[in-house]
């Protein structure tokens, strides 16, 4: 049953003063944009299934929000669909939403099937909410042990050291090699921290810097880093499952090929993987195939390739893309609970090591005393 929505009258941008200008959302992490997206085409898919029509929507999910920098960015939808534009079309000064969310929301426009796009939308975003999630959680217990042990190991070589240096200076005679050396590393902690710090930040800087202005670089770096053991890998195909799941998100809504690989393109975030979708793109519109164009590329699990060969045969890429988003999220939440699983013992035996050493070193000597004594 259609439910009837009370008409506001509207003001006029002109009249209300109120801005039509670009929204960034630099307020919200990539994160929270995501979220953000979630929500939005979540109701609209919930409004829409009412029978609720998109410009008294807007105002009711306007009316939800708390934070207002979304309230501006909803105001500002909300007037251009009111002055009769297209919500493609009224979502494309602003810049959090990006071209493959227009492109779908056009092609809904077109096919009259906008439920279904904004269903599918909200699922895609949930789907990069829950990959994040996953991401933090693996990664969250080994970083308070990573640091955690890093704050044991300066309090001992800092406060415990020096401790033994003195009773070891006060009683005479040789020390152990190992106990020399780590009372030379406790003596030049400081400088040697400070140096590791500068030059470790100073990296990281230069790579920020470069990855912001030099696009050869940024080439270059993502296909050394995926070279990385394990972890290389894992965000690899966090980024294919991205890329699966934006095609079956295009395609199943109407989008050609060209036009998929357009919008996934501009918008993927992985800059080997990036290249491989414009390279192809390019020569699709020269009459080449898409599975002609993948199969050379080593960023393809050969698997995944038989798979986009029987679908652009039968022109099911569509369904095809479906699958292989399914078995990517099998296949990384797997992943990632063998991650958790790997790097958290070998990370405890790796500090523990370093802390064992330095108590060794410190009580070797008065073992050696002990037993020279008797």
């Amino acid at each position: 049953m259609e439910i009837k929505i009370p008409k506001q009258k509207k003001s006029n941008p002109k009249q209300s003063g109120r801005s039509t200008s670009s929204f960034t959302f630099s307020s919200l992490d990539y994160f929270g944009q995501n979220k953000f997206k979630s929500r939005f085409f979540k109701e609209l898919a919930l409004f829409s299934n009412a029978g609720i029509t998109i410009s008294d929507a807007l105002p009711l999910i306007q009316e939800q929000l708390q934070n207002k920098n979304q309230k501006s960015i909803i105001a500002s939808i909300e007037q251009k669909v009111y002055d009769g534009l297209p919500l493609s079309v009224a979502l494309e000064p602003i810049q959090l939403f990006n071209g493959q969310d227009i492109a779908t929301v056009k092609v809904g426009e077109s096919a009259g099937n906008l439920k279904s796009v904004f269903n599918e939308l909200n699922s895609y975003y949930q789907l990069k909410i829950d990959q994040r999630k996953t991401l933090i959680t693996t990664l969250t217990y080994p970083t308070v042990v990573l640091f955690t042990s890093i704050a044991a190991v300066t309090f001992m070589l800092q406060f415990l050291v020096p401790l033994f240096k003195d009773t070891f200076k006060r009683s005479g005679g040789s020390l152990p090699r190992i106990t020399e050396l780590i009372i030379q590393l406790s003596d030049n902690f400081t400088f040697l921290a400070a140096g590791f710090l500068t030059i470790t930040l100073s990296l990281i800087g230069l790579h920020w810097f470069l990855s912001k202005n030099n696009e050869a670089y940024k080439l270059r770096f993502s296909w050394v880093f995926i070279k990385t053991p394990i972890i290389g890998n894992f965000v690899l195909q966090n980024h294919l499952l991205s890329v699966a799941t934006s095609f079956k998100l295009l395609l199943s809504s109407g989008n050609t090929l060209s036009e998929a690989l357009e919008s996934i393109s501009t918008s993927c975030q992985h800059p080997a993987l990036q290249e491989l979708l414009l390279k192809t793109n390019r020569k699709i519109k020269s009459g080449s195939t898409f599975y002609s164009e993948l199969k050379n590329s080593s960023l393809i699990n050969p698997k995944f390739l038989s798979l986009i060969n029987i679908g652009e045969q039968t022109n099911q890429l569509s369904n095809i893309f479906h699958t292989i988003s399914e078995e990517l999220q099998k296949d990384q939440a797997a992943k990632s609970k063998q991650m958790g699983s790997l790097i958290e013992p070998v990370l405890i035996l790796f500090l523990g090591a370093i802390v064992g050493l330095i108590l060794i070193g410190m009580y070797l000597p008065m073992v050696t005393m002990n037993t020279t004594m008797f």
